[in-house]
């Protein structure tokens, strides 16, 4: 018998091992393990038969008054109480190593492996948006570069108010799927926004090196970003600066883009052929 979570109790007659690793343990007073007894939880009670040996870790082990162990007893925990009439065939002994053979925990995966994910990740996102928009990708960068503190307070207004409109879309029934398709898009914005934004920090760090090249500076914004967002509170306001810092950028682009489509004229934006007419002066 195994169990690997939540709270066991036995009560009948297990005829081989039992091998639990949960919260409590409690081997009753009608119950009788056939074989041995391997725990580790924070309570273990044993108030029945355990026909061989029994192993338990944990935080505090009890033998109450009813208890049988057949063969030897180990244990390690932080409070071990044996009642009168407790009986246990084998020695009793206390071994500090049954904490350290326990189940192994779950690695844990170090920070700095999410740090060069990310790293690559924003790096492919970025090497997209300036194969696929170099003019536009080049005009975020000089925008946030040229007019920081402009781009930052566009940024900060663009974060406020977009939610804001979402939220009262939500209100009412039919605009609810409107605000969760906005909310997605926004999502995917501010992650193009990020990557705008620490392209425009690693340009402006060429630039004071009197040097240029926006895939040089992609790769240098993202590779500080992701450094120095490993300091505690101070790496998360820079990380939060150079996205609204990317977001005000690529606001105000878009913006002066939409308006010079708008304030281009209608016979400039048409293809030319042989049988359009060219306007008089």
């Amino acid at each position: 018998m195994s169990a690997f979570a939540g709270n066991v109790r036995i009560e009948g007659t297990v005829n081989g091992n039992v091998d639990a690793q949960t919260g409590n343990l409690v081997v009753a007073k009608s119950a009788t393990v056939g074989q041995s007894l391997e725990g580790a939880s924070g309570y273990t009670l044993i108030a029945g038969t355990v026909n061989g040996d029994a192993q338990v870790a944990g935080d505090t082990l009890t033998l109450a008054n009813s208890a049988n162990v057949g063969g030897n007893l180990v244990y390690d925990v932080n409070e071990f109480n044996r009642q009168n009439g407790a009986t246990v065939g084998g020695t009793v002994r206390q071994d500090e190593s049954l904490t350290d053979a326990g189940p192994s925990p779950i690695p844990k995966i170090p920070g700095w492996v999410g740090a060069v994910y990310g790293f690559f990740v924003n790096l492919l996102l970025g090497i997209v948006l300036l194969a696929l928009f170099p003019t536009f990708s080049d005009s975020v960068a000089d925008n946030g570069r040229t007019n920081p503190l402009f781009s930052i307070g566009v940024g900060i207004l663009f974060l406020v108010l977009v939610p804001i409109v979402l939220l009262v879309f939500a209100i009412t029934v039919i605009g609810i799927p409107i605000s969760i398709l906005g909310a997605i898009v926004f999502a995917i914005f501010l992650w193009i926004a990020s990557v705008y934004g620490s392209l425009t920090l690693g340009v402006w760090l060429l630039s004071l090196a009197d040097s240029g090249g926006h895939w040089l500076g992609l790769i240098l914004g993202l590779f500080v970003v992701a450094i120095l967002s490993r300091i505690p509170v101070v790496g998360g306001i820079f990380t939060f600066v150079v996205l609204l810092l990317g977001l005000g950028a690529l606001a105000a682009a878009l913006w002066s883009r939409y308006r010079g489509r708008r304030n281009t004229p209608e016979y400039m934006e048409a293809p030319t052929g042989g049988d359009e007419e060219t306007p008089a002066d």
